[in-house]
């Protein structure tokens, strides 16, 4: 009988008593705030970081997961006579987290040649709830003894289905982050101009811009209502700003309620503040390599 384990990264901003519920195994990004590291998810909740992040406007900083955190959890797999273990993460072309992941399964099959479990490294090219929505949705098919081939249909369609839209409401950590230059965070600040952020093959490029936080709300909400498939399935995320006015707009707009509503961790806050909106749905099918 097939025993499918699913695990992920802590940048999916899946809670850690959600995770266990549901089998999901964790591996914690390390964060550093001050002159202290703390691994996400295990040391504090997401609502605890808030509360953390320094007054000074100092950002703190994320690390990858190293390969060994991989390799570790590959040879527990194994142990545990796994039949398939599926290792999704973070966007690659932020974090060199995906590459661990692929480093360390290649070095567990160098010393395991022949071994039988099948090991799947999914490219998400994606952020937060982004990924740790369907991660739990694919960890539930699998207590429910869906066949792996039916879990990876799943993630390849939403991987390669996703589209993801934001703003940033405050750009002072996008400026100091370098996600966006200098000029255009004073500009933008003394504006009022609020940039809509598409995500696009793991690439954040600006989809349009809005003057003044109601408009830019407006505008996702515009852009959803324009591209989201005939399902209507959507995620929506948030940082620390209230984003009730938000969740009833895309409610009102979509007709639908979200499927989850979830509160962005650090590495979403690190690069782009914590005052954050934003929508992810499954639009037009693309050509993409999922499953490596």
């Amino acid at each position: 009988m097939a025993k499918i384990r699913l695990v992920t990264d802590t940048a999916s901003d899946i809670d850690l008593k959600t995770a266990q519920k549901h089998g999901v195994v964790l591996i914690p990004m390390t964060v550093t705030i001050g002159q202290k590291e703390y691994k996400e998810a295990y040391d504090f909740t997401k609502d605890e970081f808030y509360g953390m992040l320094p007054e000074d406007g100092s950002i703190p900083s994320t690390a990858q997961v190293p390969p060994f955190a991989f390799l570790d959890e590959i040879k527990a797999a194994y142990k545990d006579d796994v039949t398939d273990l599926l290792i999704v993460t973070i966007n690659q072309k932020a974090s060199s987290t995906f590459n661990s992941a692929q480093l360390a399964r290649k070095m567990f099959l160098n010393d395991m040649p022949d071994c039988k479990m099948k090991i799947y490294v999914i490219n998400t090219m994606a952020y937060s709830a982004c990924y740790g929505y369907p991660v739990l949705q694919a960890a539930k098919m699998a207590n429910d003894n869906k066949p792996v081939e039916v879990i990876l249909n799943y993630l390849e369609d939403w991987f390669s289905r996703l589209e993801t839209y934001f703003t940033v409401f405050d750009l002072q950590y996008a400026k100091k982050s370098g996600r966006i230059g200098t000029a255009a965070a004073i500009a933008g600040e003394l504006l009022g101009i609020k940039p809509i952020m598409c995500l696009t093959r793991g690439d954040s490029v600006t989809y349009q811009k809005a003057r003044g936080i109601p408009k830019a709300m407006d505008a996702l909400c515009q852009v959803a209502k324009e591209r989201i498939g005939e399902d209507k399935q959507y995620v929506l995320f948030r940082g620390s700003n209230d984003s009730k006015d938000f969740t009833r707009q895309m409610k009102e707009n979509l007709k639908e309620k979200a499927l989850e509503n979830n509160l962005i961790g650090p590495c979403i806050v690190c690069n782009a503040g914590p005052q954050v909106v934003g929508i992810c749905f499954l639009g037009e099918k693309r050509e993409e390599e999922i499953i490596c």
